[in-house]
């Protein structure tokens, strides 16, 4: 009763405030009509694909008589009382001359597709699952569960459709040539021939579900002609499950996926080493684009992989994978998960140490070393156990060779390379210990992805934008991020000028940083305060601009001569880093061009090996090198913007641009132990080992 009695007092109101056509009006745009419908102009889209205004009489009268019952009129789960109910709405519309008889003729006779609406997992799935979730989550986060369900939110975001689609076609590829690497695991299953057809059919109600319309009215004639003529739709790139019909003397394979019949060479699946049987159900994928013509057998990896890629000048976020399938997990690898970088950690460490007065061509010996660590020894070793002897800070980075690294990160110091990180924009825990230079304390893919943005940046840190812009359904803006100028041509302006040396600071970034160097309880003498925060660096960088184009040089040198060689293959100027953790159960390739940063990680969730000589530049430069190629194959090739040196100076002659004044190269063969370049104006070495 006293709901009635509310309900009662509220029409009351509403029939005072509100005309009889502004009360239909807002009834018509509120009310559940099924198929995940709210109101008549979902309901046109939903059902039909269509505006309001572009449905045909037959549509329009088939949502009209859903409102009193949206499941039992439903065309989609019961069309036979759907089409009662549709001609009886038709009937009284011709009965009160609404229509002439010639439209209630028109529109009785009139076949009409209806599409079921899928979950927005369902659509989320098809073009950019992991960016839309990781959407999702920002949204839910910054406002509220309830705005971001119930104020009609319109988001728009810095996602290039392209860019994920590519990227996702370069994680499952990259994924699918590692797991035939590790070997043939056999086929999913093996069906007896009489349930073959059975199981395609299956297949293709599967996939065609939220593709495929379905007729309305019911004609079991036409729609058993429809069904068997239709072919199932397969998109390049992704994998399905296909069941072998024949197989010829020679080996070939005739294969069923869905209502598609293709054929699988006996030279395409010798990798597996077996001959198909009838019936044996495999994982497949379109070997052509534009063809179901012939398909190649694959094996759903077990692995995982993810790569971020945004442009570092404006900040606006691509593209987002995390992970080989949305379906099979949610979890976004790219932003959630925290993995050790291996090498790809040593960027950082090769940019303090020239802003601590190497430079390039200093030379460190590459030779047996330990270190007393509490009360044992640590010997770190290179990768295949083998020593180079003296060797530049160039060449050591180009061939990612450990024991420079850590000779380097012992000399300039735990605490000041961690604060050096903090600037970067690194939040995640780096360990105090020795091993960090070598990526043992872990990362996540996204903030190591916009460390690495910095260099290209000529300096500046990027700022990230995944979100454009957002409204409500009233218009109001709730935030904005203005798209900003793609400048490629400038940020290395000034990075050769002389360095004007003073006691002053960048305030900004000394204020940013005293609170990291409080957080992490950091041991920061003054000379070292100069070195992260001094005016040398420019207000809005973190690091100068001579600090940032010697980095990229060098790091360019990985990609021409060292570990990530794979990218030459771009033909693009690229720069970049190659990172394997211990037993190949972390490989990361971390890499960029002037105007694009991506980053790649491939990996088991369990942190197990890979398998042998799984290294970053084997298995996830090869994802990185697939992605860029497809989303960049009609954008203009551009090369970083390096100033002219001046006369009679080398490149490698000079030092991070906030190095001190008295900081000097390195001389040739290096100090007596290898580890320093002498003659700096500072004594860096770090000798409190106590506690590490």
């Amino acid at each position: 009763m006293d709901r009635k009695v509310k309900e009662a007092i509220l029409a009351t109101q509403i029939e005072q405030r509100f005309s009889k056509e502004e009360i239909i009006y807002i009834y018509l745009n509120q009310i559940y009509l099924g198929n995940r419908a709210y109101g008549v102009k979902a309901a046109a889209r939903n059902y039909f694909h269509k505006d309001l205004k572009d449905l045909t009489l037959a549509e329009m009268t088939l949502i009209a008589g859903l409102p009193s019952a949206p499941s039992t009129y439903s065309p989609i789960h019961n069309r036979e009382m759907a089409r009662q109910r549709q001609v009886r709405v038709l009937e009284r519309m011709l009965v009160n001359r609404y229509i002439t008889k010639a439209e209630y003729e028109q529109a009785i006779n009139e076949r009409v597709p209806v599409y079921r609406w899928g979950l927005d997992k369902d659509y989320n799935y098809r073009y950019a699952p992991f960016f839309v979730e990781h959407i999702r989550r920002v949204i839910e986060e910054k406002y509220g569960t309830d705005a971001l369900y119930n104020r009609g939110l319109r988001i728009e975001t810095t996602a290039n459709v392209l860019a994920n689609q590519a990227a996702d076609r370069a994680v499952k590829r990259g994924l699918f040539e590692v797991e035939k690497r590790k070997g043939f695991s056999g086929p999913v299953a093996t069906l007896t021939s009489e349930k073959i057809k059975t199981y395609a059919d299956a297949i293709h109600r599967e996939l065609v579900e939220f593709d495929e319309p379905i007729p309305f009215p019911a004609d079991p004639a036409l729609d058993a002609a429809q069904k068997q003529s239709t072919e199932t739709p397969l998109k390049y790139g992704l994998i399905y499950k296909g069941v072998i019909a024949e197989v010829d003397a020679k080996g070939n394979a005739q294969v069923l996926v869905g209502h598609n019949v293709g054929n699988i060479t006996a030279a395409d699946r010798a990798w597996t080493g077996r001959t198909p049987k009838v019936g044996d159900i495999y994982w497949v994928r379109k070997k052509d684009p534009d063809s179901n013509e012939f398909f190649l057998i694959e094996q759903e990896p077990k692995l995982e992989s993810a790569l971020f890629s945004y442009e570092p000048q404006t900040g606006d976020v691509k593209a987002i994978v995390g992970g080989f399938s949305f379906r099979r997990s949610e979890f976004n690898r790219a932003t959630q998960a925290l993995r050790q970088p291996g090498s790809s950690f040593k960027p950082l460490i090769y940019s303090a140490a020239l802003d601590k007065g190497y430079s390039p061509k200093s030379v460190i010996v590459d030779g047996p070393v330990s270190y007393q660590v509490g009360r044992e020894i640590w010997s770190p070793k290179n990768y295949g156990n083998k020593y180079n002897g003296p060797m530049t800070l160039r060449s050591a980075l180009t061939n990612s060779v450990n024991i420079v690294a850590v000779k380097i990160f012992h000399d300039i110091g735990i605490d000041y390379v961690t604060a050096y990180a903090r600037k970067f924009g690194l939040t995640t825990p780096i360990a105090h210990y020795l091993s960090s230079a070598l990526g043992a304390s872990d990362v996540n893919l996204q903030e190591l992805a916009r460390a690495y943005g910095t260099f290209p940046n000529g300096g500046v840190r990027p700022e990230l934008h995944f979100i454009r812009k957002i409204t409500d359904k009233t218009g109001a803006v709730l935030e904005e991020n203005p798209p900003t100028t793609l400048d490629v041509a400038h940020v290395f302006d000034g990075a050769l000028d002389e360095q004007k040396k003073s006691d002053d600071f960048n305030t900004d970034l000394k204020i940013e940083g005293e609170k990291s160097i409080k957080n992490d309880k950091l041991k920061i003498s003054k000379e070292e305060m100069k070195v992260l925060y001094g005016s040398e660096i420019p207000t809005g960088h973190v690091i100068t601009a001579r600090t940032a184009m010697l980095m990229v040089s060098m790091m360019k040198n990985v990609v021409e001569n060292g570990t990530g060689y794979k990218a030459k293959e771009l033909k693009r100027p690229a720069a970049g880093k190659t990172g394997t953790t211990n037993n190949e159960s972390d490989a990361w390739f971390m890499a960029y061009i002037p105007n694009l940063v991506t980053g790649v990680w491939l990996g088991y969730d369990s942190r197990k090996p890979i398998g042998p000589k799984m290294t970053g530049g084997v298995v996830s430069a090869p994802i990185w090198l697939y992605y860029m190629q497809e989303y960049l194959k009609d954008q203009p090739v551009l090369d970083f913007a390096f100033p002219k040196l001046p006369e009679g100076k080398d490149l490698d002659d000079f030092t991070g641009g906030s190095a001190p004044v008295s900081a000097k190269p390195a001389p040739e063969g290096g100090s007596e132990d290898g580890s320093s370049p002498g003659s700096r104006g500072v004594d860096f070495l770090y000798k409190d080992l106590n506690g590490l």
